[in-house]
């Protein structure tokens, strides 16, 4: 991707995206003028929410994508995903839409996320149909301890038995640490890695029963916690996109835009501290 005047690029910088779960009351569009105003290269979206926040209205749902299309051109900026396809509950007249925007909008990725509780049998069917749809589209496999693939082994055993698609799998470093799989990802026992997602939090974890409630509301920005986050990008080759996945909801008070900015300045601090080059600060 090109810089654009006035966002100058280090050489040797990853793509940071901003995704939309950190904001999540912005529409997709809006979501790109506050990460192209804030520093960001890219967003990741939930079209998914999209279909739903317009009632599954299929004018509409059009209208959007087409308003998110052209704020990415506009503003130059990468799609890195278009949000996750539950295997094992998919509802497929919907994803039937929602693959048809992902083709329209060319995200770098699809996200695969695992049901909880469904078998192998309805994992595998809703993969193929996927396939099927996808163009051979990259995917990215993200696990969590209240899903279907509850850590980093489960994504590389899948990855693994599906070796002629194009699957990596996507780290989120908050369900990397709350799964105990940072022992796997330190041992070398990952080959790739599409994406990384990034926040913080405290080292302890919560109960069982509330970790997607911090996966939703209550993570961090990087800095602010003490999650081994040195440790882990010493593992990662130096190219990985990183998105910033950091609902708070302590700090939903703050405007979007210092909310994005907040984020961004967090993260490069964190990223000089390791020796990446970081994009200067557009404020």
């Amino acid at each position: 991707m090109q810089s654009t005047p006035g966002k100058p690029f280090a050489a040797d910088r990853p793509t940071v995206s901003l995704a939309s779960l950190t904001l999540p009351a912005l529409c997709p569009s809006v979501l790109v003028d506050v990460a192209a105003d804030t520093g960001f290269d890219a967003v990741g979206v939930n079209l998914l929410q999209l279909w739903r926040t317009v009632s599954a209205d299929v004018r509409w749902f059009a209208a959007e994508i087409e308003n998110l299309a052209s704020a990415l051109a506009r503003r130059q900026l990468a799609l890195t995903h278009g949000g996750h396809l539950l295997l094992g509950a998919l509802d497929r007249p919907v994803t039937e839409h929602i693959l048809a925007a992902m083709r329209q909008l060319g995200p770098r990725y699809l996200v695969l996320v695992a049901a909880p509780q469904a078998s192998k049998a309805d994992i595998e069917d809703d993969l193929a149909f996927v396939c099927a749809r996808s163009d051979d589209q990259p995917m990215l496999v993200e696990f969590a301890p209240y899903t279907g693939w509850r850590g980093l082994a489960d994504a590389v055993q899948f990855i693994d038995s599906h070796a002629s698609l194009r699957l990596e799998p996507l780290i989120d470093v908050l369900h990397l640490v709350r799964s105990n799989s940072l022992p796997l990802l330190l041992s070398g026992g990952v080959s790739a890695v599409g994406l990384i997602q990034v926040c913080d939090a405290p080292l302890h974890a919560p109960q069982r029963d509330a970790l997607q409630m911090e996966a939703r509301g209550n993570r961090l920005d990087v800095g602010e916690g003490a999650l081994p986050l040195a440790e882990i990008f010493s593992m990662l080759p130096r190219n990985v996109p990183i998105e910033v996945e950091a609902p708070c909801l302590a700090l939903r008070n703050l405007t979007p835009r210092d909310r994005a900015e907040r984020c961004f300045q967090h993260l490069a601090v964190f990223l000089k501290s390791q020796g990446y080059g970081v994009r200067e600060s557009l404020s």
